[in-house]
């Protein structure tokens, strides 16, 4: 099985059947006949006998899944729950992460779920993306008559919101997390498999040709943005690595180029569809 996410194509490989069915209901919209440039295998017959040595730990989140860096693998663990709760499933790739093997305990066969569902799916594409001008941006992406509008914000700023108002007026490729990606002096945006509240995702692309930073409001209005405050708004937005220096320094690099070469508005917006008509009335 062959996805093609953001332009990161991938293949999965497994023999359970349970992991196929859950893979396909996650990724199915995103399903492409490229050549894959990465192959994951999925493996449900239980844990590597592998030695988690604390001074590799790089990161740790929520005690749900712990990063490991050695000289040629990334190694995540994965947990249910806090640090009480066992390592249900352990991932490793080589260092250019174009090829790895998550292992599963063998219970979770059975379960409607796989191992690489949240939270290593997007924590493979947050990685995939530092190495391709590349990253994941918590915003709603919907395409208007051929204009690309990106609608960013962290929770309860109004992205589901946007989507349900534009549902019947435009694209809406995805209401939570977009990929923005550089291509010479364009920007494009990729739709995504992880959604919101609003659980239909398209899986098209489209040229960006404006970001709106959303705020609620008593009335619809617009402020245009400088350079280095859109940076900075992108970068309290999107996804980055934490744990890697250099993918920070890469991710604030595309933070600057969308910045620079894309309007970038505060929109406070009235929950309602004039706002529809005030946008494209100011573009």
């Amino acid at each position: 099985m062959v996805f093609d996410v953001g332009k990161i194509v991938f293949e999965i490989v497994t023999d359970t059947p349970t992991y196929v069915s859950q893979i396909l209901k996650e990724f199915g919209a995103f399903r492409s006949d490229k050549v894959p440039t990465i192959v994951i295998e999925l493996r449900g017959d239980g844990l590597p006998d592998i030695d988690l040595r604390p001074e590799e730990k790089v990161f740790e989140s929520d005690a749900i899944w712990s990063y490991y860096r050695r000289k040629n693998e990334h190694i995540f663990a994965l947990r249910t729950g806090g640090p009480q709760h066992p390592i249900f499933a352990i991932a490793v790739f080589d260092a250019p992460l174009g090829r790895g093997i998550i292992y599963s305990e063998t219970s979770n066969r059975h379960l409607n779920y796989t191992p690489l569902s949240y939270p290593l799916s997007e924590l493979l594409m947050i990685l995939w993306l530092v190495q391709e001008q590349g990253m994941l941006v918590h915003a709603c992406g919907i395409i208007d008559n051929g204009r690309g509008y990106l609608f960013s914000g962290n929770s309860t700023h109004g992205k589901t919101t946007m989507a349900r108002i534009w549902e019947d007026e435009g694209v809406i490729l995805n209401d939570d997390r977009i990929i923005l990606r550089q291509q010479g002096s364009q920007i494009w945006m990729y739709s995504t498999p992880w959604h919101g509240d609003y659980q239909k995702v398209v899986a098209q692309s489209m040229l960006l040709d404006t970001i709106f930073f959303l705020s609620h409001a008593a009335s619809n209005r617009l402020t245009r943005l400088n350079t280095l405050t859109s940076t900075h708004m992108l970068m309290t937005r999107c996804f980055p690595p934490l744990w890697d220096a250099a993918g920070m320094e890469a991710v604030l690099g595309v933070c600057g180029e969308v910045a620079q070469n894309t309007p970038c508005y505060e929109l406070g917006f009235v929950p309602d569809e004039a706002v529809i008509d005030f946008i494209r009335c100011a573009q």
